[in-house]
């Protein structure tokens, strides 16, 4: 393929946050619970992933495209995702899955790409839009563009991206396409946007607690985490507990959770209180979003953050602690048992670890697994011919299908499972982790300018609980964005 890239990507290995010249800016762009017995039912996961690797697409066998594709991209992506780094084997697990990625595309469907980079992370969401809404009159045409999570979906609102319920050959009950993301952004009858097999950093996104098991083993009295995890006892109320006390003054301080602040809104996801509610193709806000378990939830971690054994910043710094061995727990991306961030370090968990889901309001609530911002959702733009629609709907399903079967399972089990996973209970909470994965469409689309994404976050890192009188400051506004979305999209 015409690799026509400017920057070189790093390898696996290195490879690390979204957001390398500034690690002090939130990752989601944004520069500006109780555990009573009580069920959410907003989102339903475990439906995201099969075991059935082998799967084939509905291509017909004789589709052939044979053209040079645009594919307009964020540069920031963290991790190898639309082209390998090197174009020929390197022995780099990822790199040489990519390679057969790309030469099954050329060969059933002689589809090449003409890679267009430009920034496209959160604080160039705005620049990124502007040049898929110029292209409109001609001048680079791009037949397929790639961005920040939350890239897709503005453009749908611009009326920049097509619907791709009505193109050919995208088939998305198939098991690339995962079953949460499709039900919870499909508007009416219409989706605008993709993602899942096709995208690395999606799987290298998914929000986990991560333990230091020596340490941990030092204190007799607390449980396993990954063993409460197994038996669905994996609770706030345990986290909680298990890392009350810990805190350790001297030369070399001791914490029993550290956090890089972006992470926090996993939690929010964990307990299972979203924001937006779809049913049947039409948006509301949740009930969850306006009963006592958000601010419940928030009063909780509060006083979490302000105990001595936590200690929380706004920077990919404060993820040094873990890894130099100063904290028993960190809530964060997986990717961080392979890297710090995106500069050049190579500052990973090189320890033994434990790693679990993000912890659950109860034990009868299932497992949510949150993940964070930087992957990237497809979308092709509306204002390109259908024919050329067409062909781009057929190379997104091809190039899913065969990520599904060529690029994540060596990803997932031999990269993430195997080379930086050392128990076996780890790999079985991996499972779990990715089986519990869903997607918010409030946190997608970001609504009332940052109020569904992120300020679950803020409340809590603000040390005020505001939440109850913020929201009713704000409802207004949200439900006017929610009734825009479903007037725009789902008609």
């Amino acid at each position: 393929m015409k690799l026509r890239i400017a920057a070189i990507i790093l390898c696996l290995v290195m490879l690390v946050s979204v957001f390398a010249a500034c690690t002090t800016t939130p990752e989601d762009g944004n520069k500006d619970t109780g555990s009573g017995n009580v069920e959410t039912t907003t989102a339903k996961p475990v439906d995201s992933v099969t075991d059935d690797n082998d799967e084939m697409d509905d291509l017909p066998s004789d589709l052939k495209i044979n053209q040079t594709l645009k594919m307009l991209y964020w540069e920031e992506h963290t991790n190898m995702e639309f082209f390998p780094k090197e174009p020929t084997s390197n022995g780099d697990t990822i790199n040489d899955a990519l390679i057969k990625r790309e030469e099954a595309l050329s060969s059933r469907l002689g589809v090449d790409f003409d890679f267009i980079e430009t920034p496209g992370d959160s604080g160039n969401m705005g620049a990124f839009i502007d040049k898929v809404s110029v292209d409109r009159d001609g001048l680079k045409e791009y037949d397929i563009v790639a961005g920040y999570s939350r890239t897709a979906p503005t453009l749908a609102l611009n009326g920049l991206a097509a619907n791709l319920n009505q193109l050919e050959y995208l088939n998305f009950s198939k098991p690339w396409w995962p079953a949460s993301l499709v039900r919870e952004t499909t508007i009416g009858d219409n989706l605008y946007f993709c993602s899942g097999d096709i995208s690395t950093n999606l799987l290298w996104m998914m929000e986990a607690t991560f333990y230091n098991k020596d340490l941990l083993e030092g204190y007799t009295d607390v449980e396993d985490p990954m063993k409460l995890a197994k038996e669905n006892k994996w609770t706030f109320d345990k986290f909680f507990e298990i890392c009350e006390g810990k805190y350790q003054s001297g030369e070399t301080e001791l914490y029993g959770c550290v956090y890089y602040d972006v992470n926090i809104e996993a939690y929010q996801t964990s307990a299972g209180l979203f924001a937006v509610k779809n049913e049947d193709g039409v948006l509301s806000l949740s009930k969850e979003f306006s009963d006592s378990r958000i601010p419940d939830l928030c009063d909780r971690l509060i006083a979490f953050l302000a105990s001595p054994d936590v200690k929380s910043g706004n920077s990919t710094k404060m993820r040094d602690l873990f890894f130099n061995k100063q904290a028993l727990f960190t809530t964060d991306r997986v990717f961080i048992i392979y890297g710090k961030d995106n500069s050049t370090s190579s500052k990973n968990i090189d320890f033994d670890y434990g790693v679990v889901p993000n912890p659950k309001l109860n034990e009868k609530q299932p497992y949510y697994t949150n993940v964070g911002h930087p992957f990237t959702t497809y979308c092709i733009p509306s204002y390109i011919p259908e024919t050329r629609q067409n062909n781009a709907a057929a190379t997104l399903e091809c190039l899913a299908s065969e990520s599904h079967r060529t690029v994540i399972p060596p990803l997932f089990e031999i990269v993430m499972k195997a080379r930086y996973t050392t128990d076996p209970a780890a790999r079985e909470m991996f499972d779990i982790i990715r089986s519990s994965v869903v997607f918010e469409i409030g946190r997608l689309f970001n609504i009332n300018e940052w109020y569904t994404s992120n300020k679950f976050r803020k409340v809590i890192i603000s040390g005020k609980n505001t939440w109850k009188s913020d929201l009713n400051s704000n409802k207004a506004l949200i439900e006017a964005g929610i009734a825009e979305i479903n007037t725009k999209l789902g008609g």
